[in-house]
């Protein structure tokens, strides 16, 4: 849960405030300026490891796996979470070149 703690707070701050002072600024209002601050790779690779980071903390609540096991789904959470970002960012990187 700490790790979700940093992964949504300090790590995405300065994006988080880039998309509010866009926002803010009536010259950088149009939504194609947000969209851009929005889909920023931090910001998705951030929102998917902590999905794939409190699903696995919702399994280890149910599962009570011993300690090996809960760090290597701890661990397997964080590469999903990573591998579906990246994939993600590479299906939207080959459908703007067509």
């Amino acid at each position: 849960m700490v790790l979700m703690a940093i992964l949504g707070g300090p790590v995405v701050r300065s994006r988080m405030r880039a998309i509010r002072e866009a926002d803010d600024d009536e010259r950088e209002r149009d939504s194609a300026t947000l969209r851009h601050h929005a889909s920023h790779l931090l910001l998705r690779a951030s929102l998917h490891i902590r999905m794939a980071v409190g699903l696995a903390i919702i399994y280890l609540m149910i599962g009570k796996p011993g300690l090996g096991g809960a760090l290597l789904l701890i661990a397997v959470a964080l590469v999903l979470g990573i591998a579906i970002s990246l994939l993600q960012r590479r299906d939207q990187s080959s459908a703007v070149g067509r």
